[in-house]
């Protein structure tokens, strides 16, 4: 699918302008050809400048470059009025200042209204994490202190075994064989806290991203 790429000329390279060469500059969907100001140090002229777009102190000169849209964000009337008497607006729409700005304040509540959605559903997924971590802590004691028991078991059954002499061969297997699972049932203990471990590392890195979107 080919999307046809919108050009656009900025006129007024303060605040806002910095702040729409930077969106359009971004997009895959525009291309800035030029910002003017007449102060040549203006923030989105250096940034333009640095970026290899085209610059210009004179709205003459800038209204020469054929665009498809121009945002006038200088919020002077004479400048309005100088724009609408060079440009086609059959070829070119110019967006005043009062459009641009809201412009702006929608891509920015859009944005605030995604990224609390963002942060909310993130913040269920670590909540859902810490949760399965907190119960796989208490699996993992229970897993513990059945070893342990298991062990104790072994060793009585192997003294028991000790004392009934041949009788007792068959019972000492039993003990063998439930030492051998006691230390079978720690290892994998182990692997499950190492396992633990690493998802407690990730819970933390989701709460350090999730601060810096706050």
């Amino acid at each position: 699918m080919i999307t046809e790429i919108s050009t656009i000329g900025i006129v007024g390279g303060g605040k806002v302008g910095l702040e729409l060469f930077s969106l359009f500059s971004k997009s895959k969907l525009t291309k800035v050809v030029f910002v003017e100001d007449v102060n040549g140090s203006a923030p989105a002229l250096v940034e333009a400048g640095k970026a290899g777009v085209k610059t210009y102190t004179d709205l003459a000169s800038a209204l020469q470059n054929p665009v498809d849209f121009i945002i006038e964000v200088t919020g002077l009337a004479q400048v309005v009025t100088e724009i609408q008497n060079r440009i086609d607006p059959a070829r070119c729409q110019l967006i005043t200042h009062g459009m641009a700005y809201i412009i702006l304040q929608v891509i920015e509540e859009n944005d605030h209204k995604v990224k609390g959605e963002s942060i909310g559903q993130i913040q269920r997924i670590k909540d859902e994490i810490d949760n399965d971590l907190q119960k796989m802590t208490q699996m993992l004691q229970v897993a513990r202190e059945t070893a342990t028991q298991m062990k104790l078991l072994a060793l009585n059954a192997r003294i028991e075994a000790a004392r009934v002499g041949e009788v007792g061969k068959g019972f000492a297997v039993v003990a063998s064989e439930m030492g051998k699972s006691s230390v079978k049932v720690i290892e994998v203990a182990e692997k499950i806290e190492q396992t633990n471990d690493a998802i407690k590392k990730t819970s933390s890195r989701i709460e350090d991203s999730l601060s810096q979107l706050k």
